[in-house]
């Protein structure tokens, strides 16, 4: 595996999906840095399932309100603000109330466009539970897209079905090569990322990407 986990969160209740109607204006500021991950409880704090989605949301379709995002995520406005105020004591969403329509109204919105695990949390004996345990929710919120997919076959058009990816190969590679891997894709997927193509063609939907290259165990 790459020392670096980079998660561009565009990821919230579909593999592919239509944005909402119902949501805060995006009128907000654009959103393109990465925040990286370098403290154990951040971390923590994070590597919860729901707390990922709500993330993602907010990521990728911009700001929206508590009650909003109960109703998206079938929980309770209790639950989400919860979790919302968990989110932003560790840095990752914060209050938009410019942007509320009237005083009742608080929206919340994401302070960057993605998160990146230091390089150095794996090697960290103290970071490294944390570091793990949200690589894992991560790679299990990968998983379940995939599977939500295929539960939803029948909803995608021929063109949608026969696009969708599953491809996994064995190669073998030094940690310098897994690198040069990673920044080789990095530039492919450039030039199709959201803040990149604001003018997407006509029939392009959101879509989850996800790779991952981790050493195999002898007789896997």
């Amino acid at each position: 595996m790459a020392a670096e986990y980079t998660q561009e969160r565009n990821v919230a209740q579909g593999f592919f999906r239509k944005s909402p109607t119902d949501r805060t204006d995006r009128t907000d500021r654009t959103v393109t840095e990465l925040l990286e991950l370098r403290d154990a409880r951040q971390m923590r704090a994070l590597a919860h399932p729901l707390r990922l989605r709500i993330l993602a949301f907010l990521q990728s379709e911009g700001p929206s309100t508590a009650t909003r995002l109960a109703e998206t995520f079938g929980e309770s406005v209790a639950s989400l603000s919860y979790h919302l105020r968990q989110l932003a004591r560790h840095g990752y969403v914060e209050e938009a109330l410019d942007l509320g329509r009237n005083r009742k109204e608080r929206p919340w919105r994401a302070r960057a466009a993605g998160e990146r695990i230091d390089r150095s949390s794996l090697d960290s004996v103290q970071r490294r539970p944390a570091a793990a345990a949200l690589i894992a929710q991560l790679v299990e919120e990968s998983a379940q897209l995939y599977f939500e997919f295929l539960d939803r076959l029948d909803e995608y058009p021929s063109e949608w079905r026969r696009a969708a990816i599953y491809q996994g190969r064995r190669i073998q590679v030094t940690p310098g090569e897994v690198d040069e891997i990673r920044e080789r894709l990095q530039e492919l997927f450039a030039p199709y990322e959201r803040e990149s193509r604001r003018t997407p063609p006509a029939g392009a939907e959101l879509v989850h990407l996800s790779i991952q290259a981790v050493p195999v165990s002898r007789g896997r």
